[in-house]
């Protein structure tokens, strides 16, 4: 069973644990070029799905090409790195001030017993006003939240519809041209904030998931 970490933004960790974001989306590595044609989703004998491009070399000649989900398939699981802290207790030896704002160095400094949730802290969960640590430090021992793929497929970012854009966890927002809120309209102004080029209209891997942990790695 393949692990992979992927990072959230704060109020997509609580739209999980709220249970209102089941999808996620994430960009297609390398990009396919422009006249590349992609078939979406081909599902194999043995359960592998990834994506496939045909592209044209000359008027004889095509060459098939390869994507393969870098998250992993059906059935393996992903780990949600989101900004945190360790959070030892005070006992005398080791205090949460001694990791306030860590980075990886000083996380491989964390005792091993206090290595869990247990002892975390999670900005999305807490008004607690600190110097975190972002979550590209994350190990994958202070996770608390674990998902399991229920579904991939490929598509282009626009495609995605009102439905998928709720369970996306994206909010309402105004949609100007069309006078009404839109889901939609929030994951755009989601994906943007993130980096992402929306009018760019990327090739995107579409991964479902279910919430299968929310206190840490379950067996």
């Amino acid at each position: 069973m393949k692990e992979t970490g992927l990072m959230f933004k704060g109020s997509l960790v609580r739209a999980i644990l709220e249970d209102r974001k089941t999808q996620t989306r994430r960009l297609v590595k390398p990009a396919p070029a422009a006249d590349q044609l992609m078939l979406r989703g081909i599902t194999t004998e043995t359960g592998l799905v990834y994506a496939r491009s045909i592209e044209q070399i000359n008027s004889q000649n095509i060459r098939r090409i390869r994507w393969e989900s870098p998250v992993g398939q059906p059935g393996d699981r992903i780990y949600v790195r989101e900004t945190w802290s360790p959070d030892p207790p005070c006992d005398g030896t080791w205090c949460y001030t001694s990791w306030v704002g860590c980075r990886q160095g000083q996380i491989e400094g964390v005792p091993e017993r206090f290595r869990n949730p247990e002892h975390c802290m999670y900005a999305a969960s807490t008004n607690t006003d600190m110097v975190w640590t972002p979550s590209v430090h994350m190990p994958k021992w202070a996770a608390r939240i674990w998902l399991e793929i229920t579904g991939v497929r490929v598509e282009r970012l626009q495609d995605i519809g009102e439905e998928d854009a709720k369970a996306e966890g994206a909010p309402l927002k105004n949609s100007p041209a069309a006078h009404l809120t839109s889901y939609r309209r929030g994951f755009q102004e989601v994906w943007e904030s993130t980096g992402g080029d929306w009018a760019d209209n990327p090739w995107v891997w579409v991964y479902d998931f279910k919430t299968i942990s929310t206190t840490g790695r379950s067996a």
